[in-house]
């Protein structure tokens, strides 16, 4: 699995993250696209239409909160 931080800390916390935000069919689904691996069709749907929107979410508010963190 791709994460920021290699170290053995790093992949559990992102194991950790991704087990608090996703159900577990989800992270099969995130896995498979970390390690490029082929989609089926109804995977597909179900990324486009629920995952993607999540992360996309957490990307927002990841960019927020670093704007907030710099006006301290």
């Amino acid at each position: 699995m791709i994460v920021p931080d290699n170290t053995k800390l790093g992949k559990l916390r992102a194991e950790t993250a991704m087990k608090t935000l996703f159900a577990e069919g989800e992270i099969k689904v995130l896995k498979k696209i970390m390690n490029r691996a082929e989609l089926s069709k109804s995977e597909r749907e179900w990324y486009s239409r629920k995952i993607k929107k999540r992360i996309n979410a957490m990307i927002d508010f990841y960019e927020m909160a670093v704007l907030l963190r710099k006006k301290d």
